[in-house]
């Protein structure tokens, strides 16, 4: 083997840009820039930044209401997402699944799909008010013309979707 080969695969070497991360350890590794841990954290460490996550996870579920299981004593959570998409998380790694789909490790990619599959919110804060006087005029439309029919129609199924 080269010296390039030897050093990454005993991995005083970075795998991906080469750069030196210290002793020789006997197997290949990437520093900390290419997503890789260079062995510079301690187990007290890395527990507390799994904690961390898993916490900021719980807190997150809390705030969007995601409907959810708890599994493997409090690891594993089973989410169910709007439109009843079901993904598995575990994140104290940051690992989630769509499933059916492949694993991913980005958890902003959770939050990006979760945003995407949710009902925006309703901007305006006086629906009620614009769906009782919507009642309203439907009472009084007009049903001698085809137009009124329609709009009549229009307007049930808009109060059907802001009523939901």
């Amino acid at each position: 083997m080269s010296f390039y080969e030897d050093n990454v695969a005993d991995g005083s070497h970075c795998g991906s840009c080469c750069q030196y991360i210290g002793e020789d350890v006997g197997y290949p590794r990437f520093c900390k820039d290419c997503g890789g841990d260079s062995g510079g954290a301690t187990k007290s460490q890395k527990k507390s930044k799994k904690a961390a996550r898993l916490e900021q996870f719980r807190t997150w579920l809390q705030v969007t209401g995601i409907q959810h299981a708890v599994k493997n004593d409090g690891y594993h959570f089973v989410l169910t997402l709007p439109g009843g998409v079901m993904v598995d998380a575990w994140p104290s790694t940051g690992k989630w699944q769509q499933r059916g789909k492949s694993v991913s490790n980005d958890p902003g990619a959770l939050s990006a799909l979760y945003k995407s599959l949710a009902k925006p919110p309703v901007q305006n804060a006086h629906v009620e008010e614009l769906l009782l006087a919507l009642n309203g005029c439907i009472e009084h439309m007009e049903w001698s013309n085809p137009n009124g029919e329609r709009a009549y129609r229009f307007a049930k199924q808009l109060i059907e979707r802001i009523g939901k």
